[in-house]
Formats: C-alpha cells, structure tokens, sequence
C-alpha cells in the first residue's frame, strides 16, 4: 500500500481544501451580484413609475391620490370625489365628507376614520362630516 509522508499529505489537503474555498467564494459573490442585479431591476421599474407620477401630479393631486388610497386600505370606497382648490369632497355611500388637503392630512384621515368607524358601530347613518376645521363637523 502507498503511503504518504505527513508533510505532504498536509500539503496536498490544504491545496484542495483552498480550492474549495476559492469555488465557493465565488459561487456566494455570484449569487449576491444576480440578487443586486435582481433588485437593481426591480427598483429601476418602480422608481420609474414612482418618478413620473410625483412630476405630473400637484401638491393637491397627489394628496388627493392619498385620500383615496387610505380609503382604499380602509375598506371604503369614495363613490364621488371631486377637488376644488385645496378642499376635496366625496361620498362614502350616503354620507358627504368634505376635507382640508392644506393641513395635517394623516391626522385628519384618522379623524375620519374613527367618526365613520364609531358612527358605523351605533348603527347611525351620517349625513356630513366636514374636517376642514380643527374639530370635525358631523351632520347625521
């Protein structure tokens, strides 16, 4: 039987246990540049689309778009809206909601939807909610 000198069967396990490491580093930095590349595409399309929707909507369009997204998330949905300066009114079924896009938005969508929330709850069918002042104006 052949038999190896220690020495050089140190040798030989340490040449190939580098080439191990060399193929599998490179096989890692592989797998990371085709995920960058992977996510590089995917944020070039959004980033895109996210680009040309903020340079042609106003300040009040793109508020706009928030109302009727949160209504959206919320489970409602606006069956009329229209926008006049920076006041936007909508129908939630029979109920008229007029609100200020001038301040605090998020603050006032929260407002809205603990009214619509609480009225729902009562059983109470409103017909207003105007929160365009500091405190909300309900009409039922």
């Amino acid at each position: 039987m052949f038999m190896m000198r220690p020495k050089e069967l140190s040798r030989r396990l340490t040449q190939s246990w580098s080439k191990v490491k060399i193929l599998i580093i490179l096989a890692f930095v592989a797998l990371l540049l085709g995920g960058l590349v992977l996510v590089l595409a995917k944020f070039k399309k959004t980033s895109s689309h996210s680009n040309l929707a903020t340079t042609s909507l106003s300040v009040e369009d793109s508020r706009f778009a928030a109302v009727l997204v949160f209504l959206k998330e919320k489970g409602l949905e606006a069956t009329s809206s229209s926008l006049s300066g920076n006041t936007m009114n909508f129908n939630l079924g029979k109920t008229v909601v007029t609100i200020s896009l001038s301040s605090d938005l998020n603050q006032k969508l929260e407002v809205l939807w603990q009214v619509w929330h609480q009225y729902q709850i009562l059983g109470k069918t409103l017909k207003k909610i105007d929160l365009r002042f500091s405190y909300p104006l309900v009409s039922y």
